[in-house]
């Protein structure tokens, strides 16, 4: 979205008519000078409010900004300030610690707060408005300088304060969703220790939390120091936990489609998504390829081995397609995922503060966090008909020692070669075992390491000159965060060595090559045969690391610029340097790339940025000037210039006003430009191998014919099919159904992304309903030079969809003889765009009862509009989808009655569509059902020092809508208890 004609017009209408009504005031009811000065507030009564650097006196500012409170995250029992975040209608879309069951890793155990879904390094967070080291690390595979948000210390949160749109022109770059704001509490004083202990129905996910804050008053009250400590653990959660995921739904091509307009669907559903190519004990096939027609049979029956390595029939369920069974003996996608990682997290933060007698405030802040995440399924190995190369399936003979007498002689006295076709006795032909290993290393767990630290000192003072009021601050702060990716991997030489197995003339079996050295033969049949031998030598523990540093100086000063008829003119200038340096790297093993993956190369790099910023805040009209529907009427602006030494200087800005027609009725719209530069990660990324699949291969026969571009699309690939001498009239591509390893890197060339975005809305406090207050804010955003992940299936679009094909982009992937993909490269690019628009509801009312409270607040999301382009040649629609649901809801119930408190608590998703063109015809499930979660929470003070609470999540155990895994809550009904005993 350029800066739209409607939004234009009402700043310049509301600028216009505001200017006029101050010229009449000033007309009207000249103000002495001595008047305005009796008019100036005091300072102790001016704070600062997020997205904004002035002090003011009213807390509403023209960017809509939203609040959570301390009390709302005790009454859901959260254990991190995270969970709040996530539980908030404004961030769909957030990054968690959890499985989207597609096979991917559950991810590096950090919580990224993702504002309007509009991806999570575009919410900027800060800590007492100040930026904080990024945790962000290579082995995410996501740009962006996010911060983990369960860093967070629970016992000194005071409240969140979130910028719903914008932000960039006072905090600079990333701020282009919002900003999150957290800020801690600055006088702690006293003793509080808390402990909870959760678990679910099931009992399969206790977690715990403990807490200890402890702060103290000093030098008659002229400073304060506070310390936190807290220490949360949460185990891992398989997805064969739970019935709701152990058969793994997903869906295949149907083969007895009848095309457009037939009614029938081009998907079926599948409910328990096996592949048949390979199991856990081994399957076996005449040659190297995944179709049932070459698997080895005896008497008509396919053979697998069992866990023993003898050989029995093999049910392969109901055959689809490659990677495709429904049912049978495959290896289920149950079991290669996790639902949740297992997380230890320790945070510790220590604050102070000390005014000096001259009444400048010197104060500190520290912090350190040791995030500990286990993937326990986070590896998975495989020698499978539906790969190549290294990790193809694994060739032998009948001669091969490992094989049982039963399994040799099944092999000996079958037809197994192809059907009619095999020559017996035995006469040479390699069979071909294909599996997933699950004993050829020590573990499959994928561990990840994150420590992050920051230490902040700063001074803080006012003044006054020549009968005004000033404030300034300085702060330095020096942060830090590391961390690592730990895994076991597979010695590519070593492996080759140990398969070719042989007896020796003492009939000992060994490695055929006698001069590996170390050699330990390997049993590649049935499961758990692998000898701790052959384990030690095949297995290389693999580590990734990286270093994230930064330097941050920021000087503010503030205060009154001019006094007019409305008021004060406030302003605010700021500087800010910051250094950012980033460095990835691995161990020997992983730099050499002796397994199967993309050797690392190590490499660094940083940039510094030079930032000044500038804010005013007129008041054009004042509530004294007694002017008709308008108590007062403030215009704002701020501006920011950035000089980055790696990217180009950008100036952003701002514009906002509001317009409080009475006490009742608040009116506020901004106008501005945002920005992002492109972070050290998206630049530096070193080349890594990432699982990746194709989407939607353009060549394949169902998609052929689709596009942008038909014509030009069935044109490249046919063209292609006759490059390789194929018939691709039944082209059917693997590479949509199964993930294969790639290869992933940086980007050093990329600019910075821009944003423009637009905001209106209203605050409404209606005088015949005691404190009732109603708000609703539309925002507009557009996102250009979007920084994006260039995966396959973009690659793949731009390549087949462009009339002259781009030789660049169609390198990025490599297709084999038969025209399958087999190896694929992705980046970060400068592609495409990003367009959002929604309305966020916020209502709330208390009742004060004789004895009694009563407490409702409603925050509501609605998206009318999100869509985006990656490639430049598709544009895909989002709202009312699953990824991004039109509307989300949250209802907080509170009643308060002496020393209990009871709280209800409800979170509801509308009905929606899988993608937004969804039918029957795509889909055999084309909307998924709304979900509504129940909670509740009971909080009991026993005395003035001791409270228990005790709540349930998921009070009625409501499933998330089928056939999804992530739409609702895949835990179910658990149960919390906690004690906070404070003096």
């Amino acid at each position: 979205m350029k800066i739209t004609k409607l939004s234009a017009l009402i700043h310049i209408a509301l600028f216009g008519a505001l200017a006029m009504g101050n010229a009449t005031a000033q007309e009207q009811e000249p103000q002495a000078s001595e008047e305005n000065n009796e008019e100036v507030t005091q300072p102790d009564e001016r704070i600062q409010v997020t997205g904004s650097r002035i002090r003011r006196v009213d807390m509403e500012t023209s960017t809509p900004v939203s609040v959570i409170g301390e009390q709302e995250m005790e009454a859901r029992g959260y254990t991190n300030v995270a969970q709040a975040m996530l539980d908030s209608p404004l961030t769909m879309g957030s990054n968690v610690p959890e499985n989207d069951f597609s096979g991917s890793s559950v991810g590096s155990g950090q919580y990224f707060i993702n504002l309007s879904n509009l991806g999570s390094q575009r919410t900027l967070s800060l800590v007492n408005g100040r930026r904080m080291v990024s945790t962000n690390s290579a082995g995410n595979g996501a740009g962006g300088n996010q911060m983990d948000a369960s860093i967070i210390p629970v016992g000194l949160v005071e409240r969140v304060e979130v910028i719903q749109v914008g932000g960039a022109a006072v905090y600079g770059s990333d701020a282009i969703a919002g900003v999150v704001n957290y800020i801690l509490k600055d006088d702690f004083e006293g003793a509080n220790f808390d402990v909870q202990y959760g678990d679910t129905e099931r009992g399969d996910f206790g977690n715990t939390s403990l807490r200890a804050t402890l702060g103290r008053n000093f030098d008659n009250n002229s400073g304060n120091l506070a310390l936190n400590v807290e220490y949360t653990d949460s185990p891992a959660l398989f997805g064969v936990d739970r019935p709701w995921t152990e058969n793994a739904y997903s869906t295949v091509a149907n083969p007895n489609y009848g095309g457009p307009g037939s009614g029938t669907s081009a998907r079926l559903p599948v409910n328990d998504h096996r592949f048949m190519e390979h199991n856990q004990h081994g399957v076996l096939f005449s040659i190297p390829a995944p179709l049932p027609m070459f698997l080895v049979s005896n008497d008509g029956n396919p053979l697998r081995f069992d866990s023993d390595g003898n050989l029995v029939p093999y049910d392969i369920g109901t055959y689809y397609q490659p990677a495709f069974s429904d049912g049978g003996e495959g290896y289920s996608r149950a079991q290669m995922m996790s639902l949740r990682s297992a997380i230890e997290r320790l945070n510790v933060n220590l604050l102070g503060h000390k005014y000096l007698d001259n009444g400048i405030k010197v104060s500190t802040e520290m912090l350190y966090s040791k995030v500990e995440r286990d993937d326990p399924q986070g590896t998975q190995l495989y020698n499978s008909t539906l790969l190549r190369g290294d990790a193809g399936a694994i060739g032998f003979t009948p001669g091969n020692p490992f094989l049982t007498d039963q399994a040799r002689d099944v092999l000996l006295n079958s037809n197994y070669f192809l059907p009619g076709a095999g020559t017996l006795p035995y006469v040479g032909q390699p069979i071909y075992v294909s599996k997933a290993w699950e004993d050829l290393v020590p573990t499959r767990n994928i561990a990840n390491d994150t420590e992050t630290w920051r230490v902040l000192f700063g001074l803080d003072g006012d003044f006054d000159y020549n009968n005004r009021f000033y404030y300034w601050s300085v702060s330095a702060s020096a942060a830090g965060s590391e961390g690592s990716t730990q895994r076991w991997g597979v010695h590519t030489a070593n492996f080759a060595n140990a398969i070719q197995a042989t007896r020796n003339a003492n009939g000992e079996i060994v490695c055929a090559d006698p001069s590996a050295t170390g050699c330990a033969p390997l049993n590649p049949f049935g499961n758990g045969n692998v000898s701790q031998a052959a384990r030690d030598y095949v297995s290389v523990e693999l580590e990734d690391t990286y270093k994230n540093t930064q330097n941050n100086f920021l000087a503010t000063l503030g205060g009154t610029l001019a006094e007019i008829s409305g008021g004060e003119v406030m302003f605010s200038v700021a500087y800010e340097y910051r250094q950012e340096e980033a460095e990835f790297s691995g161990n020997e093993a992983s730099l050499q790339g002796v397994s199967r993956n993309q050797p690392i190369t190590p490499i660094s790099g940083d940039y510094d940025t030079h930032e000044f910023a500038f804010e005013v805040d007129v008041p054009l009209i004042g509530s004294h000037q007694n002017i008709a529907f308008v108590e007062s009427l403030d215009w704002n602006v701020a501006l920011r210039q950035v000089s980055n030494s790696l990217a180009d200087s950008e100036l952003v800005w701002n514009t906002g006003i509001n317009w409080r027609l009475n006490e009742n009725l608040l009116v506020r719209s901004t106008i501005g430009r945002s920005f992002r530069t492109p972070s050290l990660t998206e630049l530096l990324l070193p080349e890594r191998t990432q699982n990746m699949s194709a989407g939607l291969d353009p060549c394949d026969q169902r998609n052929i014919d689709a596009g942008a571009a038909p014509g030009v699309r069935r044109a490249n690939c046919e063209e292609m099919f006759n490059e390789l001498g194929i018939d691709g009239s039944d082209f059917t591509s693997q590479a949509q159904n199964i993930l294969f390893p790639g290869v992933q890197s940086g980007n050093p060339d990329l600019q910075s992304e821009t944003a423009d975005s637009f905001s209106v809305g209203f605050v409404w406090q209606p005088a015949f309903v005691e404190n009732l207050t109603f708000s609703l804010d539309h925002i507009d955003i557009e996102i250009e030079n979007a920084i994006e992940a260039f995966t396959l299936e973009n690659a793949l679009q731009v390549c087949y969809d462009s009339t002259v094909q781009p030789t660049e982009i169609c390198n990025l992937f490599e297709r084999d003889d038969e025209a399958q993909i087999v190896d694929a490269r992705s980046s970060f690019v400068n592609a495409g765009y990003k367009k959002y628009r929604g309305q966020n509801v916020a209502v709330f009312y208390g009742h004060q009862f004789e004895e009694s409270r009563l407490d409702v607040n409603l925050q509501a999301t609605h998206v009318s509009l999100y869509e985006q382009s990656v490639s430049g040649f598709e544009v895909t629609r989002y709202e009312g989808t699953l990824e991004q649901p039109d509307w989300r809801t949250q209802l907080t119930l509170q009643y308060h009655r002496g020393p209990v408190s009871v709280g209800w608590f409800i979170d509801y998703l509308p009905r929606v569509k899988q993608d937004y063109n969804a039918t029957i015809e795509t889909s055999p499930n084309p909307e998924v059902a709304s979900n509504t979660r129940h909670s509740m929470s009971v909080n009991y003070d026993a005395s003035q020092n001791l409270s228990v609470r005790f709540g349930v999540q998921n009070a009625f155990d409501r499933e998330p809508s089928y056939p999804t895994v992530g739409y609702g809550d895949i835990l179910g009904r658990r149960y919390y208890v906690g004690l906070n005993y404070s003096f």
